[in-house]
């Protein structure tokens, strides 16, 4: 089954599915103007694509037990997103996406070991590095662009295999590149 949660203006919270345990499909919470936190603390598993996006008020997005993805993560123009955590994601058989998150400053994928597709960072204006990513060990390809505050990508120190391109584009004050040693 899907779950989709869309284009509700006043909604101000999902309580109501703090029990969800796995979604078959997709999950899709997109367009909710007064949700200003997504906590699913059960949340293990999503079947298809997870996608957060416009979501106006949306300062944080907490699955603490998601560990698998069977298609793509997209957390995506959420403006006042400040945290993303799913510390016990272990592999995104798809892309994962971070985009036009302005106020992104922390990322919480911990146990994150693998990424099936592509890893893109496009302009996260507020993070700094890439902290929250240490165990990462595998990506299909990197695109890292025009994040202004990257200064650097230590948290890739564990990758060991790109299979496809590399990009580093437009992180105006990305000083080094350190955390790719292993490669």
């Amino acid at each position: 089954r899907h779950v989709s949660v869309l284009r509700n203006e006043s909604l101000v919270n999902l309580d109501s599915l703090e029990s969800l345990e796995s979604v078959g499909e997709d999950l899709v919470i997109s367009h909710n103007d007064a949700v200003s936190e997504i906590s699913l603390p059960v949340l293990q598993f999503v079947g298809g694509d997870l996608e957060v996006a416009f979501d106006d008020a949306l300062t944080c997005v907490d699955l603490p037990y998601l560990a698998t993805v069977l298609g793509d993560v997209r957390v995506d123009h959420d403006e006042v997103l400040e945290a993303v955590e799913m510390p016990a994601l272990v592999v995104v058989h798809g892309d994962l996406q971070l985009q036009m998150n302005f106020a992104l400053s922390d990322l919480d994928f911990g146990e994150l070991t693998e990424i099936d597709g592509a890893l893109n960072i496009h302009v996260c204006d507020a993070l700094e590095n890439l902290a929250g990513c240490d165990d990462l060990q595998e990506v299909a390809s990197m695109e890292i662009s025009a994040n202004d505050s990257l200064v650097e990508i230590g948290g890739l120190h564990a990758l060991e295999q790109i299979s496809g391109d590399v990009l580093f584009s437009g992180n105006g004050v990305l000083e080094r590149l350190h955390g790719l040693e292993s490669l």
